[in-house]
């Protein structure tokens, strides 16, 4: 009988082969995986695979020294490939853990130098049969055994092993043992890569224990976020922290130094235990973030990439499949890029003749975005040059816009602005970047540098764009001129920028009150879009449709083409050449003038919580259309207080659309007289009947007032009405609204015979009035006035009450005067037959846009003839035409 201390000095024994190895410094505990390995003890085998560094052997020896039975340890290496080695190691692991344990055949080394398998096999499964249970044998480092001699005895002696005992496998590779027959059996669990793998609470763990002096954000700048759960990796960080000083945390990932120690692990544990031809497959496709069989093979030059991929998955090699229907490899993140780091250092010319190779690879599967990042990787200038000449407007057609500014960073901005068509293509995008003035100053420059006569193609594609920054600007007039000379230009085969011309038209003729020629454009445009497929532009186009139905006051005719563009909005989202709060603005118009209020209000609470929305120029209407449904809703006083305070702030901003100003302005002034008349209900007072509609817009409930200044007999409670309103809008100083409600009041106690109070109440109106004001609506009510109401006294040295005194109107600006009182009469309804009047449609072509019948709209030219004060037809659309540029300009 022999002792453990005899034995291993007869055997030549290395003790930490044999002993469960210590837990390193600053281990977490594994509960969950200490108790799975438990609950899998009822199995004949447990294997567990990962690559090197994942924390195999430490989870293992984690669970042996909790667990509730004796374990025996054996750590394997390449010498124990020797049949008669591996014995003696087995036997002395076994006698250790349990001294009791002997077997006359393993202590004669004889017996099994000539690798006789049955008789090992039969006195194995005796030694193993003795050891009392529960227990459990580990064999770790399972890859370094490549004797199939060894494979089969430790197969043939599992199927004879008693319950009790069960054998755990620790490996980078698959086992060669007989894993189908023990999974049909039930008597195999495994544990991979994904399970043993550190996760995001195990790393911070990990952190928090290991470095206490930090808080939990400083300690994880010191690690990649591409560890991926990867064990080693946190702790060659942690060492490279400790021996090169604890210092200053650095501001992003991890430092260079923890970066060379992971390399040199790799080399050490992985690199150099890989043949060459391995290696060689492993340098050419380590460029790429994804690969198939085909790329690989592409890359290696003809080696049997199929082959080498399934050796790398048997191995543990760091390789894991991608979840998709082709059967697609990467790299473990760190892995990747530590090894890329030595290929580059080692054979930087053949890494980038390797990433054009790649890049034109995927170019020749239509893969734009994946080739032009091997073409970025290459660091080619003259082929990321070509590149872009030739699929650049693919990879903007497929909405890889992140990928092609980043092709466009990388190539100097001069040596783009010399190739013309690339150019056009760097505004396009820089506009879907939110660059407008990049974009602009990019094509001023490119208009520069262009050398000869511009063809007919980029002359179109220039036009486009300026026509796109003009109407930006607010500059309608501009923008239709550009447009129409790009479609002039365009040949049928330039779809993009024939539909970027006919929006910009439509879009002009709305803004400048021709509606009818506004809904033709983006008719037009609804059929070039759809037909191309271009979904953002086409959702723009069917929005234009429903903007000009709903300014004619077709609201009907408005719901198909929003449910278009909100259909088509919802398939695959829109680029940022449109906003999509346009589509939600448009939507609580309709739902408003329809009464669902709560709805429109639900709509545009959700949408207003968008990201986008807070530094959009979308800001001003949302909000503005959130005031005014929460007045038509009959909203608590705070709600409408809320809104008003932020559509107060945001009016102050820039916006370049005067109708969004003045829809703001009209909102903020019938919260004004909303919040007066409920003052005064709550008040010791008499409550005030109100005289304007809730549902109402500004510009809608002045008119009445205008209407009762002109009767012989004006309320007395009248000018009490606007004083209450004048008081409580301090937030109009300087504007036309603020001028417009002084002026009305002058005028009212003018009507009254009350000159002193309209002295008075003018004065005041040139003392908030800007430093320019706005003198065409001082025109407008100034024969109203009976001037000279002031002296030259009464001036105190205002620009504006200088201009009004001296000045004095000709007969067209009194005609305007009196235009303008007579279109305040008009109703909404009227104003919509009036825009199509304009555009000299016929009676029936009205009725159709507007839905309703032809006697319906005969009778609103009568009430029109009457109320502009003409007789026949031509008069009518020349009165038409003039009141429009009148209520343009106010």
């Amino acid at each position: 009988m022999y002792s453990i201390d005899r034995l291993q000095s007869q055997y030549r024994i290395l003790p930490s082969k044999i002993n469960r190895p210590p837990l390193p410094k600053g281990h977490i505990s594994r509960e969950q995986l200490v108790a799975r390995l438990n609950l899998a003890q009822s199995k004949q085998c447990i294997s567990v695979l990962a690559p090197a560094g994942f924390g195999k052997s430490t989870l293992l020896a984690e669970w042996a020294s909790q667990a509730d039975q004796s374990t025996v340890w054996y750590s394997l290496d390449e010498l124990d490939n020797d049949l008669s080695r591996f014995c003696s190691y087995l036997f002395v692991a076994v006698r250790k853990a349990f001294p009791q344990v002997h077997s006359q055949f393993f202590e004669n080394e004889k017996h099994f130098i000539n690798e006789n398998q049955s008789p090992i096999v039969r006195h194995l499964v005796l030694l193993l049969s003795a050891i009392p249970g529960p227990s459990a044998l580990i064999l770790d480092d399972c890859q370094a055994i490549t004797n199939p001699v060894i494979w089969q005895i430790i197969e043939l002696t599992l199927a004879q092993l008693p319950s009790r005992l069960t054998l755990i496998l620790g490996s980078r590779t698959r086992s060669p043992i007989g894993i189908k027959r023990l999974r049909s059996a039930d008597q195999i669990q495994q544990f991979d890569i994904l399970d043993i793998k550190f996760s995001q609470t195990d790393t911070e763990r990990f952190l928090t224990r290991n470095l206490p002096q930090y808080s939990l954000e400083q300690a994880q700048k010191l690690v990649s976020k591409e560890m991926s759960g990867w064990v080693a990796g946190l702790q060659l960080c942690l060492i490279s922290h400790n021996q090169y000083g604890a210092g200053a945390i650095p501001e992003s990932g991890e430092s260079q130094k923890s970066q060379r120690l992971i390399q040199d692990y790799l080399i050490e544990e992985v690199l150099k235990n890989t043949d060459e031809q391995t290696l060689g497959f492993l340098y050419a496709t380590v460029i790429c973030r994804r690969f198939s069989v085909e790329l690989a093979n592409e890359l290696t030059a003809g080696l049997n990439a199929d082959l080498i991929i399934d050796k790398l998955q048997r191995e543990q090699l760091f390789i894991l499949p991608e979840g998709t229907a082709e059967p697609w490899y990467r790299y473990h993140s760190m892995f990747r890029h530590s090894l890329l780091a030595i290929v580059t250092k080692q054979r930087p010319l053949a890494i980038d003749q390797l990433h054009i190779k790649a890049a034109y690879w995927w170019v020749t599967r239509d893969y734009y975005a994946e080739a032009a990042e091997h073409i970025l990787a290459s660091g080619s200038l003259s082929a990321l040059q070509d590149f872009l000449t030739q699929y650049g407007w693919l990879l903007y057609g497929s909405g890889k816009l992140l990928t092609l500014g980043q092709c466009f960073e990388q190539l100097p901005r001069a040596r783009v602005l010399q190739d013309t068509p690339l150019a056009i293509l760097l505004c396009w995008t820089l506009l879907n970047d939110q660059q407008p003035d990049l974009a602009r100053q990019s094509l001023l420059q490119a208009k520069a540098k262009a050398q000869g006569p511009l063809s007919k193609t980029l002359c179109s594609a220039f036009y486009a764009l300026e026509a796109l920054f003009a109407q930006s600007l607010g500059e309608p007039m501009q923008a239709l001129d550009l447009a129409q000379a790009a479609l002039a230009t365009a040949s049928n085969e330039m779809f993009w920028e024939r539909s970027h011309a006919l929006l910009v038209i439509a879009e002009a003729h709305h803004d400048l009150g021709q509606l009818s020629r506004s809904i033709a454009s983006a008719v037009q445009a609804i059929v070039l879009c759809t037909e191309n497929q271009f979904q953002t532009q086409t959702a723009q186009a069917y929005y234009l449709l429903a903007s000009a139905y709903m300014a004619i006051g077709n609201n009907s005719g408005a719901a198909e083409p929003l449910d278009k563009a909100l259909a088509v909005a919802a398939n695959g989202g829109l680029s940022s050449l449109f906003a999509s709060e346009a589509l939600c603005w448009a939507q609580t118009k309709l739902l408003s003038s329809a009464g669902q209020y709560d709805t429109a209000l639900s709509l545009l609470t959700q949408d207003s919580n968008s990201p986008s929305v807070s530094a959009s120029t979308w800001q001003l209407p949302l909000q503005t259309a959130r005031l005014q449904l929460l007045l038509s809703a009959n909203a608590d006083r705070g709600r409408l207080t809320d809104a008003a305070t932020k559509l107060s702030g945001m009016r102050t901003s820039k916006c370049m659309k005067t109708d969004w100003r003045l829809a703001a302005d009209q909102a903020l002034l019938l919260w004004q007289a909303m919040s007066v008349r409920t003052s005064v209900a709550c008040g010791s007072g008499s409550p005030k009947v109100g005289r304007w509609d809730r549902s109402a817009s500004l510009e809608e409930s002045i008119a009445p007032l205008i209407a009762l200044l002109l009767k012989d007999s004006i309320p007395i409670s009248l000018p009490g009405d606007i004083c209450n309103l004048i008081e409580h809008n301090e937030d109009f100083a300087g504007s036309t609204t603020g001028l417009k409600i002084r002026l009305l009041l002058a005028i009212c106690y003018r009507r009254m015979d009350q000159p002193r109070a309209a002295k008075l109440a003018l004065l005041e109106a040139l003392e908030w009035c800007s430093a320019e004001p706005n003198i065409g609506l001082v025109a407008c009510y100034k024969n109203s006035l009976g001037l000279p109401l002031l002296e030259q006294g009464d001036l105190l040295d205002s620009a504006a009450g200088q201009w009004l005194f001296l000045y004095r109107p000709n007969q067209s600006e009194l005609d305007d005067q009196q235009l303008t009182l007579r279109t305040a009469l008009l109703t909404a309804k009227e104003w919509a037959v009036i825009a199509l009047l304009a555009d000299q449609l016929k009676n029936d072509q009205i009725a159709i846009l507007l839905g309703i019948q032809a006697n319906t709209v005969r009778s609103h030219l009568k009430n029109i003839n009457r109320k502009l004060r003409v007789t026949g037809r031509t008069e009518a659309i020349a009165q038409a035409r003039a009141a429009l540029r009148m209520r343009k300009r106010a």
